[in-house]
């Protein structure tokens, strides 16, 4: 945590140094009509010697000083909040930054829903430790100086102190009950995570439950989810309620024990402060009391801060893609092999990079695994594959991405226009405009805006889009699953056009279930059950009986992995 507040302030050094500044000053302006005050209460309590032309300056005075207040506190909250939102924006860049560059395989595990509620408390948790320590510590702490000074001055030192000490063990106690109350916290966190993951789900899949007309029993689990979020959150506020007993108790003592020197300053011989001055203490001390017990509240934050903390640290500290530094090739990639994939592949497969290959067999025989661990997203199985001869290393993985391309099965998008949705930011290559205008996406990508999830296109769209994104950007190797799933056979053929004639003799490796476009392929593998049963050009496979047996059952089932 001191490393985290280090850094934020040895980073904005300037912007925290001139934020102090604006607090001394709007902490003296803050004192300054208490004491004027006080002064006017005396002088019009010696109404013989009152100088009228003294009350006016000091009325004067005070309206300065309320002028001066609220001109310093916009700007002192402006540079505040300037330091921890500036800080908090890189620091949310960095951590959305890291969890992209987590494995492949984290992204299929992690409840997405949990996920985002956990990184949006971990963020809003280091705002409140930033609150805490810039907004409510220091000023504090300056406060607590300057009140001092004004104590010491009347001769409260002591009472002063003894409001300090009264204010530090409230503090430890607030501190255990807050320690008491963390299990309470833990378990509202625990169930907010289900919910939104629940609920991510269910409107997720919204259009399939009215379709289903399922809308009652379909919402069950999250009904019960709400229910038991509900029942940990009564359970919480529960316990909250002790730490607002106890800063009654705070707040009304202090009051009372501050009251009772007062009254008893005087009602002595030689009493040491005037009325004036007494109104002004007890406006001062009530000020400070009020922040002690917000420092308090803002402490209870930082609790959550350390819970919320953790939660999102152990996002943070999922294991890498780029485990370690990172090699350059410096050159293209001239083979690209894969060893015996148990219950996939019975051998090792080798692929060139002036051969066209499709890989085709029944669904669920595992063609999408074996492309997926070519293409290196499969961590468990990177150290199959060979790489110009050599095993993949863990230092290569970088280049390794951008010399063997891979495009998914299914289609996914960001929201927005095309620039953005399907290319996620990447530049346009010079081709790329008469392949949109091939695959008739002309108006798609021109203006239309693209909906969450994409659901205002429909299912061909979507496909002939997410081609795009690996043609836009092409590698050494280039794999497809399942390029034309989802297309009409006219639509299909005019897709298998574009792709051969733009990755001829640049490594196309493709999944497929249309057997019509086999023929057109340098080499097909088969698969089946775990073993390939043939490898080599179409026109020499096909009549194999093992391979009619497997193209009868496509011709039969029909559909994808």
């Amino acid at each position: 945590m001191m490393n985290f507040l280090q850094e934020t302030l040895h980073s904005r050094k300037r912007l925290f140094l001139s934020a102090i500044a604006m607090t001394v000053l709007l902490k003296i302006s803050m004192l300054s009509p208490p004491l004027l005050l006080g002064k006017i209460i005396d002088q019009l309590s010696l109404i013989e010697a009152m100088e009228p032309s003294a009350v006016t300056w000091l009325i004067t005075s005070l309206c300065i000083a309320v002028l001066v207040q609220s001109i310093f506190h916009p700007l002192q909250t402006y540079q505040l909040v300037s330091l921890i939102q500036s800080t908090l924006a890189d620091m949310s860049t960095q951590w959305t930054v890291k969890i992209l560059g987590k494995e492949f395989e984290h992204f299929s595990a992690l409840r997405i829903g949990g996920l985002m509620k956990s990184v949006e408390r971990g963020i809003t948790a280091h705002e409140k430790i930033l609150h805490f320590f810039i907004t409510s510590g220091i000023p504090l702490a300056i406060e607590w100086l300057l009140i001092a000074a004004f104590f010491a001055y009347l001769g409260g030192a002591s009472i002063f102190f003894a409001l300090t000490g009264i204010s530090i063990g409230y503090l430890f106690l607030y501190r255990s009950l807050v320690t008491w109350r963390r299990p309470y916290l833990l378990e509202v966190n625990k169930q907010e995570d289900i919910v939104s993951s629940r609920l991510f789900d269910t409107l997720q899949a919204g259009k399939a439950i009215k379709l289903e007309q399922a809308d009652d029993v379909a919402i069950v689990p999250l009904c019960k989810s709400y229910s038991d979020y509900a029942k940990a959150a009564i359970k919480m506020a529960s316990t909250g309620a002790a730490l607002g007993s106890i800063k009654i108790l705070y707040l009304g003592l202090s009051t009372a024990g501050l009251l009772a020197w007062g009254v008893i300053d005087q009602t002595s011989d030689m009493p040491r402060l005037s009325i004036g001055e007494l109104v002004a203490v007890f406006s001062i001390a009530g000020m400070f009391l009020a922040n002690f017990s917000a420092l308090a509240e803002a402490y209870r934050a930082v609790d959550q801060f350390l819970i919320d903390k953790r939660a999102l640290q152990e996002t943070l500290a999922l294991p890498d893609v780029l485990e370690s530094p990172q090699t350059h090739f410096g050159r293209s990639v001239t083979s690209l092999g894969i060893g015996v994939l148990p219950g996939i592949s019975n051998q090792p497969l080798d692929f060139l990079p002036d051969q066209s290959v499709a890989i085709i067999g029944p669904s669920g025989s595992g063609k999408t695994t074996l492309l997926e661990t070519l293409a290196g997203t499969l961590k468990a199985r990177r150290k199959l594959v060979v790489l110009d001869g050599k095993p993949l290393e863990p230092c290569d993985i970088q280049d390794y991405l951008a010399r063997v391309r891979y495009c998914p099965q299914q289609p996914i998008f960001l929201e927005g226009l095309f620039g953005q949705s399907v290319l996620f930011g990447q530049a346009l290559s010079p081709g790329l405009i008469q392949v949109i205008d091939a695959f008739g996406l002309r108006a798609l990508a021109g203006t239309r805006y693209l909906s969450e999830g994409c659901k205002n296109i429909s299912g061909g769209e979507a496909k002939r889009l997410s081609l795009l994104r690996l043609i836009n950007r092409p590698g050494d190797f280039n794999l497809f699953d399942e390029p034309t799933g989802a297309l009409d056979p006219e639509t299909a053929l005019q897709v298998w056009d574009t792709i051969l004639t733009i990755f001829h003799k640049r490594g196309l490796i493709c999944t497929t279930h249309d057997l019509s476009a086999l023929s057109r392929f340098d080499r097909v593998i088969v698969i089946r059950g775990g073993v390939v049963i043939a490898d080599g050009p179409w026109g020499e496979i096909s009549y194999d009986t093992m391979v009619k047996h497997v193209l009868g059952q496509l011709g039969e089932a029909g559909g994808t992995d």
